[in-house]
């Protein structure tokens, strides 16, 4: 069996919540799954969809002293790793990364 992968894909944690967590303090960590319910329940399971609303959801405001706001961060690894997940499927075209 050929096992496809993208940049960013990791096969342990295909959409990034692991990763998502460690970005957060543990006291963020029940808000974080409480979105990531709510999310993935109205967007009735579907990758594209949850993908979707993650990119809204990183794109939050930033803090009054001007850092991103904590779960904005979080929400942009899931959008990330599931970018990376739809490449990986073939479902949509290789991912571009851009360095800072």
């Amino acid at each position: 069996m050929v096992l496809c992968t993208s940049p960013g894909y990791d096969l342990d944690d295909p959409f990034g919540i692991r990763r998502a967590l460690r970005s957060l303090s543990a006291d963020r960590w029940d808000d974080f799954f409480s979105q990531w319910c709510q999310v993935t329940e109205l967007s009735e399971f579907a990758v594209e969809r949850v993908r979707d609303v993650a990119d809204q959801l990183a794109r939050q405001p930033v803090e009054p002293d001007g850092r991103p706001e904590p779960l904005a961060l979080a929400w942009e690894t899931i959008r990330d790793a599931m970018d990376s997940y739809l490449a990986a499927r073939g479902e949509v075209g290789p991912v571009p990364r851009l360095e800072p």
